[in-house]
């Protein structure tokens, strides 16, 4: 929005350059591998001059331009300060936040081992974990180092050291004696947080006659895979597996010494039975279950696209289309847009579709960021925010000075070349004859004392109100401010009031305008 003032007799001092202002925010807490938002919008230039930010962390600048948020992630645990620095163009200033990053315990850990083992039969324990952010859009792996201890019940134990990212250890195992053991298997990292799993494995048991395999933890969208067996390694059978979500039961193909393979997709989160019933000569011969724990997927949102970075005239409706992915192809999903403007909008996505459109007018000017949260009927949810800021402006303003008005015959409805000046600014007569035609006015060639600035306003004026009048022409006066002002202006009998309204106008009148449309 072009804004003009006017400013009559007075004195302009000049100051001297102020520092710029730097805020650091904080104090600033969050986990290992979490990302976290410095915020340096508190910072501030004395001058109102555009500001330049970059930040000094772990020994190192890191260049942000213009924008005071900046993205970090610490991937161990930290205590100490970071520095800011912003700067003007001249100057700079520099403020310190601290920040205290906590560790993060290892987690998700699974064990894989037989159930039943005869005594002096080596087996084996397959242990996994991670540790850091488990983002489903990339897993973020904290810096740690690792001990695992394998306590087998039987008061022995083996204990390995495990390096960064090293998420996945085994030991083995024999016991002596018949019974039932609890093998306790506890990892810990370098900061001391640790994750205990347990497994319980029966010796020297009486085998069942269908083994369904170790029970599973996966995530939705996932495949279970596991594998089984028949205590019988060389009869003939038939065998059946139900999968426990609500697809029927199939046949289950076994394979030779009577072993069999489970693989199966869930598409939602949930607890769910897997059955392994089989079959001798058409009777049932024996059956055993295993449980799936599906854990819920948020949703990922993959893009958000929007506007163009050009500003936008107010008025002007914009849209934004997002595209999200959820492997948990049974969910529902909801969209919710914040505008930025303290307006939202709720979008019931359709089930099976994975875009989302909306648009959105602005009623004010100003500087908007556009988020995008997609939330599951789990309670799964991903945000996303636009990359740039809408920027939405006033609509640019026109006009076309007394010269074009006099040369050229397209003038608005209303008015003509043989209308009477005073006809419109009825105070036009305190100073010109009140036979002028607004063609004559628009000729006055200007002069000095009241009435020369009588005359210079009256140009001015009779040009404004054409501009104003005009449908194509988008004027930042209405016709009659117009009148008002320049009858009260000239009723003033004071020139450089006429003058001070006069140079308003022809600002305006020549902003420039398109009439060939």
């Amino acid at each position: 929005m072009l804004v003009l003032t006017a400013f009559v007799g007075m004195t302009a001092n000049v100051s001297a350059q102020e520092q710029p202002v730097a805020d650091a925010g904080g104090p600033y807490l969050n986990f290992e591998c979490y990302p976290i938002t410095l915020d340096a919008s508190g910072s501030y230039d004395p001058d109102n001059d555009l500001l330049t930010y970059r930040w000094y962390i772990d020994g190192f600048w890191y260049d942000n331009g213009g924008s005071p948020q900046y993205e970090w992630t610490w991937l161990d645990d930290y205590s100490g300060e970071i520095t800011l620095e912003v700067s003007d163009g001249l100057d700079t200033s520099l403020d310190t936040a601290e920040v205290m990053i906590v560790n993060v315990p290892p987690q998700n850990l699974t064990i894989d081992a037989p159930s039943e083992v005869d005594v002096d039969t080596e087996f084996f324990v397959f242990v996994s974990f991670f540790d850091g952010l488990p983002d489903p859009r990339g897993f973020i792996a904290s810096l740690d180092s690792y001990t695992a201890t394998f306590s087998w019940g039987d008061g022995s134990s083996d204990v390995f050291n495990l390096g960064v990212e090293e998420f996945i250890v085994s030991a083995s195992h024999a016991y002596a004696e018949a019974g039932s053991y609890e093998i306790t298997i506890t990892i810990i990292d370098d900061d001391g947080g640790e994750a205990i799993g347990t497994w319980i494995i029966l010796v020297d048991a009486t085998m069942a006659l269908v083994e369904a395999g170790p029970d599973g933890i996966i995530d939705e969208g996932s495949e279970f895979i596991s594998a089984g067996y028949l205590a019988d390694e060389s009869g003939l059978y038939t065998a059946l597996v139900d999968y426990g979500d609500g697809t029927e039961a199939q046949e289950l193909l076994l394979n030779l010494g009577n072993t069999f393979d489970l693989q199966h997709q869930y598409g939602d989160n949930g607890v769910y039975s897997v059955i392994v019933t089989v079959f001798n000569e058409g009777e049932e011969w024996g059956s055993d279950s295993a449980t799936v724990t599906v854990s819920n997927v948020p949703p990922s949102i993959e893009s958000l696209t929007g506007p163009s970075m050009d500003p936008v005239q107010l008025g002007t409706p914009i849209t934004v289309t997002g595209l999200f992915s959820d492997p948990g192809s049974l969910d529902t999903h909801i969209a919710t847009i914040d505008w930025g403007d303290g307006v939202t909008t709720t979008i019931d996505v359709p089930f099976g579709a994975y875009l989302v459109t909306a648009s959105h007018t602005y009623v004010g000017a100003g500087t908007y960021l556009i988020t995008l949260t997609i939330t599951d009927d789990d309670g799964g949810s991903d945000s996303q925010t636009l990359d740039w800021y809408i920027q939405v402006e006033l609509p640019l303003y026109e006009g076309l000075s007394h010269g074009y008005w006099k040369n050229h015959n397209n003038w608005p409805g209303g008015y003509t070349k043989s209308m009477l000046v005073v006809n419109v600014f009825e105070n036009a007569s305190l100073y010109v004859p009140r036979s002028d035609t607004l063609i004559k006015v628009l000729k006055y060639p200007g002069g000095s004392g009241v009435i020369g600035a009588a005359r210079i306003l009256l140009r001015n004026a009779v040009a404004s109100v054409l501009n104003a009048r005009h449908s194509y022409i988008n004027y930042p006066m209405l016709e009659a401010d117009i009148i008002a002002e320049v009858n009260d202006a000239l009723g003033s009998h004071d020139s450089a009031v006429m003058l001070d309204l006069e140079e308003i106008l022809d600002q305006y009148n020549n902003l420039g305008a398109d009439l060939t449309q």
